[in-house]
């Protein structure tokens, strides 16, 4: 629900933000640290925190598409939006199989201790802040990006 009532200020902001790469940058930041602290602090004693903290993740999470979105129109205009996101969609998916595949080795070889499965969700996440940081700033023109 906190995801669907975040989503339409999330493309307001995008929508007259200079800072496009940051707000989503943050996203991703802030994603990756929720997941890995519902790992670390999950009992049976804290179950109103852990609603709390998932909330707040939906909320935040409704950042990613919009700015990932308006990153790619900004770059492509409306002319080459649909392919470009097709493509975007199709490497979304590789990296997805990818991420569940590591996982899934990690736990086999870990079962039952798997804890450590936590660990994928920040090298994805280092792997998307360091290609999301390789757009150059300057290549999006942000008013096609509204």
């Amino acid at each position: 629900m906190s995801q669907f009532l975040a989503q339409a200020p999330a493309g307001y902001l995008y929508d007259y933000t200079d800072q496009k790469i940051l707000w989503l940058s943050a996203a991703g930041v802030l994603t990756t640290i929720m997941t890995v602290s519902t790992a670390v602090f999950a009992t049976n004693n804290n179950f109103w925190l852990m609603v709390a903290v998932k909330l707040l993740q939906g909320a935040v999470t409704s950042f990613i598409p919009p700015g990932l979105n308006s990153i790619t129109q900004g770059i492509v205009g409306a002319v080459g939006m649909t392919e470009q996101v097709a493509v975007n969609e199709m490497m979304n998916h590789l990296g997805t199989a990818i991420i569940v595949l590591t996982g899934s080795l990690i736990a086999f070889s870990l079962y039952p201790d798997i804890g450590v499965l936590f660990i994928v969700s920040p090298i994805a996440c280092v792997g998307f802040l360091y290609f999301l940081n390789k757009i150059k700033p300057s290549d999006i023109d942000h008013d096609a990006a509204r």
